[in-house]
């Protein structure tokens, strides 16, 4: 009882779509036939009652082609597009059967790139980015040194306020002295 398989005329290569799609399909009806027989049907009834669950085997077969004669059609990169959007619809399904998941779900994606880009945007500006001098290069810091026989801990120390203001009253050095 199996069904005539169409022509393929003009297709080239050895195993064209539309001899798998029928191989596929009689596949699966060999199966479910072989499932029924083990349960008690006859050949005949068997075969009948996967026919009938299935459905007609040609009809199906002619309407896999189409879709993916329709697939073969759409400009490249399409069918990407159409999957992505696929699954978001899937995932916006599935989010809102849950809300209590989606809720936690949306907070934790918004914070996480809330602080990605709170962070970004620091380095940016800290690490990435120059400067907005004329000439970055010329920039120094100054600092007070101590010692080792002055006792103290650090050797390197900022620049107190009455050493600042002694260096902006003395600047002949410097275009500009500003702290920080």
């Amino acid at each position: 009882m199996r069904f005539p398989k169409k022509s393929n005329a003009g297709r080239s290569g050895s195993r064209e779509p539309d001899s798998r799609i029928r191989e596929e399909i009689e596949f699966y009806l060999e199966m479910r036939t072989q499932e029924l027989m083990e349960e008690g049907l006859g050949l005949e009834d068997a075969r009948r009652a996967a026919i009938a669950a299935f459905g007609d085997p040609d009809s199906i077969a002619d309407e896999c082609q189409a879709v993916r004669i329709r697939e073969a059609r759409l400009p490249r990169g399409t069918g990407l597009v159409i999957t992505i959007g696929q699954d978001i619809r899937h995932t916006v399904r599935g989010l809102l059967k849950v809300p209590a998941f989606a809720i936690v779900t949306i907070l934790t994606l918004a914070i996480g790139i809330g602080a990605n880009t709170a962070i970004f945007s620091v380095v940016s500006g800290v690490l990435l980015q120059p400067l907005p001098y004329d000439e970055p290069d010329d920039l120094v810091a100054i600092y007070t040194y101590f010692s080792p026989e002055s006792g103290m801990d650090f050797p390197k120390y900022a620049v107190g306020s009455p050493e600042y203001f002694d260096y902006i009253a003395q600047n002949s050095s410097m275009q500009a002295v500003a702290a920080v």
